[in-house]
């Protein structure tokens, strides 16, 4: 190889390039490559035009005009005017029926009306529909009439030949709810507990006029519940159901304030533990300091070692008191 010297066509700078005698190097760098290409292109193939629609001046390609485009700078030139396609002579001036103020539509708008009739406004159009209901667009079968209500009094208009008799859904529903209705029938019961006559329909059966009443019935005794079985359930989860039950967990988490007393750990599954068995000794069910805020794994813990935390807190397993 050989180094020799070159001229770079764009910059028409010097350079040194290893090449054999058949190379030739017209461009210095990449750079310069394609500068010189993009300014060649767009010489030779583009030239200049001027906007018909708004005489700006800008650049095209040859075969673009052949073809009879490249007359307009931008989509928004060629859709303008006499210029669009569907351009079909502008607008036209028109007179509003209702206010008789005039303003422009365009010439399919005129075209494509049966009736003629044009408004300015939303507005105009309801005000001119409120005039004469004979207005309305879809006024036929003989146009309409004004009706009035059974249920409300009000008179309203209504299109058409047909018999109405409401003015609208809810005074429908009104007049037909009791004894108007046509289908309505009742029946006299009287209450199995507070003994006082009231109505209902025949196709439900009633033995109770309230659910208060229901209610007392059903907890004078166990047995008038449909769902009785005759006192199968075990006494610990009767005593447990109670709400004095309930109270006493309360009462127990209150005072501990939320949290174990093993582990300190405050709120979550929180567990009220009996210190002395709420199955051996009945009557320390219920008392407060006979229970103790425990987690739940403290509490499932300590199943095997509850003598040795009776011991811990100062109590003996073998001596219970009678209350504390």
């Amino acid at each position: 190889m050989v180094v020799r010297n070159f001229i770079c066509e764009h910059c028409e700078t010097v350079f040194a390039k290893d090449a054999p005698p058949s190379r030739v190097y017209k461009y210095c760098s990449p750079e310069c490559t394609s500068q010189f290409q993009k300014t060649r292109k767009r010489k030779r193939t583009r030239i200049t035009k001027f906007c018909e629609t708004c005489g700006k001046q800008f650049e095209t390609f040859p075969n673009q005009v052949k073809k009879g485009k490249g007359r307009f700078c931008s989509k928004t030139c060629s859709k303008t005017g006499k210029n669009n396609i569907f351009w079909s002579g502008g607008p036209i001036p028109v007179v509003c029926t209702f206010c008789d103020k005039e303003f422009e539509i365009i010439k399919s708008q005129f075209i494509c009306s049966n009736t003629k009739q044009f408004f300015c406004s939303q507005g105009c159009f309801h005000d001119w529909l409120r005039i004469d209901p004979s207005n309305v667009p879809a006024f036929k079968n003989g146009g309409g009439s004004y009706w009035e209500c059974n249920n409300c009094g009000k008179q309203f208009w209504h299109q058409g030949k047909t018999e109405r008799r409401f003015c609208c859904h809810k005074c429908c529903t009104d007049y037909y709810s009791g004894e108007q209705n046509p289908n309505w029938s009742k029946k006299i019961s009287q209450c199995e507990w507070c003994e006082t006559e009231f109505e209902h329909h025949p196709s439900v059966k009633r033995r109770f006029c309230s659910h208060e009443c229901h209610e007392a019935y059903q907890q004078e005794d166990p047995a008038n519940n449909p769902t009785w079985k005759g006192g199968v359930t075990p006494e610990l989860e009767l005593a447990r159901a109670r709400m004095v039950y309930k109270h006493w967990q309360k009462a127990v988490f209150e005072r501990d304030n939320w949290e174990c007393k093993i582990c300190g750990k405050h709120g979550g599954g929180l567990h009220a533990h009996h210190l002395y068995s709420f199955r051996e000794f009945p009557h320390l069910r219920y008392s407060i300091p006979n229970g103790h805020t425990l987690c739940k794994s403290c509490h499932m813990k300590l199943n095997r070692h509850e003598d040795d935390y009776l011991r811990s807190v100062g109590l003996d397993p073998q001596k219970p008191p009678l209350f504390f």
